[in-house]
């Protein structure tokens, strides 16, 4: 099961171009929680 998952870990590259939007949406996310976490550190 963690193999199926591992694929959409957002330092993957995609394997194929049907599972891409689920490795864009894995990335995009990564990246807002991680600013989302920053501007909470900072108050």
């Amino acid at each position: 099961m963690l193999d199926h998952l591992e694929q959409f870990l957002p330092n993957k590259e995609p394997s194929s171009i049907q599972n891409f939007p689920f490795f864009w949406i894995s990335q995009v996310n990564g990246k807002y929680s991680q600013l989302i976490e920053k501007s909470i550190k900072k108050l």
